[in-house]
């Protein structure tokens, strides 16, 4: 878009600069000047790896990622903040047995298995969001760590 306005101020601003002498000719042209708008994500997360040190197997164990995303796009178009994480790595040398994450933002929880993709979050229209999301971990007893990967999607 700032090329087109630097276009168009230069194009506007030549005429005025010209000093026509009487046995001069002054020459106009017209520019035509376009500009193709793509939408633009950038998002800042507080973690990228989820800890987890797990007690008890019947208390889930919470971790909270704050973030803030920013999309350039459209007032009507849909952004989609995509949650991916891979599978939990356990320090301790035992099994973990059965695991469960949960992501919530707002009154919505989603399950997350390894390597889905969920939508955390929606929203309409550019502009920049902050917030949080929160994960629930259940697992046997043990200390364990998710990678977790947050991405701005407009479709």
């Amino acid at each position: 878009m700032r090329r087109t306005f630097s276009l168009a101020i230069v194009a506007a601003l030549m005429p005025f600069g010209a000093v026509a002498s009487a046995d001069s000719t002054v020459a106009r042209t017209a520019v035509v000047a376009s500009a193709e708008i793509r939408t633009r994500t950038s998002i800042v997360a507080s973690t990228e790896l989820l800890r987890f040190h797990v007690t008890d197997a019947r208390q889930p164990i919470e971790a909270v990622v704050t973030f803030s995303a920013g999309a350039r796009a459209a007032a009507s178009s849909d952004v989609l903040l995509i949650v991916t994480t891979e599978k939990a790595m356990e320090s301790a040398a035992d099994s973990p047995g059965e695991m469960a994450l949960t992501v919530s933002s707002g009154s919505e929880t989603r399950p997350v298995a390894a390597g889905d993709r969920v939508v955390a979050a929606q929203w309409i229209g550019g502009g920049v969001r902050s917030g949080q999301l929160h994960f629930q971990f259940r697992a046997a007893p043990g200390t364990y760590s998710v990678p977790v990967k947050l991405q701005l999607i407009v479709p």
